[in-house]
């Protein structure tokens, strides 16, 4: 079962990189791309997406605009990521808010194509 994903990020060069990364994992599609965070609502109302890829940058807080989208669609799950590296996050509604430490890449994927991963609990 493949996996859709709205990348979220500001930064062109990171958000590249990284749809670069998604691009080459079975099993994962990105089916939006924003770089404003005030686009959010319209790229999730516009596609079927399961995921969002949150980037902000270090110190930076999640912004109000995704609790506002995750009300109205609460199948959504958000995998975070702090462009320093100091903050790996998986959050969803049910509610789900789960700090992941040293995880990678790889481990990051597995997550996402997991369709049992709400259900499950992820060594942090």
């Amino acid at each position: 079962m493949t996996q859709s994903i709205i990348l979220l990020d500001r930064s062109p060069l990171f958000r590249g990189m990284l749809r670069r990364i998604i691009n080459k994992q079975p099993g994962l599609r990105i089916v939006a791309e924003v770089d404003d965070y005030s686009r959010y609502r319209e790229a999730v109302l516009g596609t079927e997406a399961e995921w969002t890829i949150l980037i902000l940058d270090p110190g930076e807080d999640i912004p109000e605009i995704i609790d506002q989208v995750f009300g109205d669609h609460p199948s959504m799950r958000l995998l975070i990521i702090a462009i320093d590296g100091s903050q790996v996050r998986l959050k969803w509604i049910e509610p789900h808010d789960e700090i992941l430490a040293d995880a990678s890449l790889d481990e990051l994927f597995a997550i996402i194509t997991d369709p049992e991963t709400e259900q499950k609990e992820v060594d942090a």
